[in-house]
C-alpha cells in the first residue's frame, strides 16, 4: 500500500515538473519576436509580379536576381542581417533607402548589370514591399526634422487618449 502511494506521488510531481517547464518555456517563446525566413525565389517571384509593366518587358529575371542579390550584399555589409542583434526584440536599426539606391546605382553604373536607374529603382521598391510583407522590416521611421520638438498639441495621442 505504502509502495502504491509512493508512486502515485512521484508520478504526481513528474507531471507538475513537466507542467512547469513547459509553462516556462511557453512563455518565453511568446515574449521572443517572431522568427522570419528570407526565402530567394520567393522574393524574386514577388518582385518580378510586382514590377510595372515596362519595367518587366526590358529586366531579365536574372538582373533582378542579380539586384537582389546585391541588395541582400548591402545589407549584410552593413552588418543589418546579424540576428543576434535581433534575438532580443528591442531598439530600431535604421536603413536609409536613399544609400541602398545609392549603393546599388554605383553598381549598376560600373556596368555590373544593364539596367537603368528606373529600373533599378523599381526593383529596390519591390524587393523592399516583400521584406515588409514577410516582416524583415517593419514601418518607416519618420523623418527627424519633420517631427514635432514636443510643444504644442499637433502630436499624435496614444492610441487610449493619454
Amino acid at each position: 500500500m505504502l509502495t502504491a502511494v509512493l508512486v502515485v506521488v512521484a508520478a504526481a510531481a513528474v507531471v507538475a515538473i513537466a507542467l512547469v517547464a513547459v509553462g516556462r518555456v511557453t512563455g518565453q517563446l511568446a515574449e521572443a519576436p517572431p522568427q522570419v525566413r528570407y526565402d530567394l525565389p520567393e522574393a524574386l517571384e514577388f518582385v518580378a509580379e510586382a514590377l510595372p509593366a515596362d519595367v518587366t518587358a526590358q529586366v531579365s529575371y536574372l538582373q533582378v536576381e542579380a539586384l537582389l542579390r546585391a541588395h541582400l550584399d548591402y545589407l549584410n555589409a552593413n552588418d543589418l542581417l546579424d540576428g543576434v542583434r535581433y534575438a532580443s526584440g528591442r531598439g530600431l536599426i535604421v536603413v536609409a533607402d536613399d544609400e541602398t539606391l545609392a549603393y546599388l546605382l554605383e553598381r549598376a553604373e560600373g556596368g555590373e548589370w544593364d539596367v537603368t536607374p528606373e529600373q533599378v529603382t523599381a526593383v529596390l521598391e519591390a524587393h523592399l514591399e516583400y521584406l515588409t510583407s514577410v516582416g524583415v522590416i517593419g514601418a518607416a521611421v519618420p523623418d527627424p526634422a519633420a517631427l514635432d520638438d514636443g510643444e504644442g498639441d499637433d502630436r499624435p495621442s496614444s492610441p487610449g487618449g493619454a
